[in-house]
């Protein structure tokens, strides 16, 4: 996690050497500052939150775009990813399961938020064909994507500064259509915080 819990009840970064607690279980947690990773708060001991995954450059990049009150926002014994005007943002860089997708759906939506979906598609380039038609484009699997059928209000991120909003992801899961944006337009028009 990138914020951690100061012992006046602040959000605060890892620094080497620094200790705080988790916003979640009250847990310690150690700053882990090396030269390799993104500088993070681990637990001590087993990660509070069971939805809990590694979380890589492309993770922290998108975060640190946000002021830190939207940032890992707990609910309960999880942390949202963003929460901005009563939406949790989940970004997501590796694949989940379908049922990890329904469990982290319904769960914010049972807490009063709506769910959207932001996926690192810069691996997807020999899956993922799209084709401008105007104010529009159109999409094709190579491969079936029914993990990404099951997320409501699904973004791809392109990794070339691009965002592709799925609106209709036709039934047999190959194909759809949606829409192309700038990553800062769309982060100025759908993520306001």
């Amino acid at each position: 996690m990138i914020y951690a819990k100061s012992d006046d009840g602040k959000k605060i970064k890892a620094v080497p050497g620094s200790r705080a607690s988790c916003p979640v279980c009250n847990g310690d947690v150690l700053a882990k500052c090396g030269v390799i990773k993104v500088w993070h708060w681990a637990h001590i001991n087993l990660d509070c939150d069971p939805w809990h995954e590694d979380e890589t450059a492309w993770h922290i990049a998108w975060k640190e775009r946000f002021p830190s009150r939207a940032i890992e926002v707990t609910i309960e014994n999880h942390r949202a990813d963003l929460i901005l005007n009563r939406t949790v943002w989940e970004l997501q860089h590796s694949p989940i399961s379908v049922l990890e997708i329904y469990q982290r759906q319904k769960f914010y939506m049972s807490h009063g938020y709506q769910v959207q979906w932001i996926i690192d598609a810069s691996k997807f380039e020999d899956n993922f064909n799209k084709r401008n038609k105007g104010d529009y484009a159109t999409f094709r699997w190579k491969w079936k994507h029914p993990t990404l059928a099951m997320c409501r209000n699904v973004h791809l991120d392109l990794g070339d500064g691009r965002i592709f909003t799925i609106k209709k992801q036709y039934a047999h899961m190959y194909s759809g259509w949606g829409y192309l944006n700038d990553t800062d337009d769309f982060i100025k028009k759908f993520m306001k915080s």
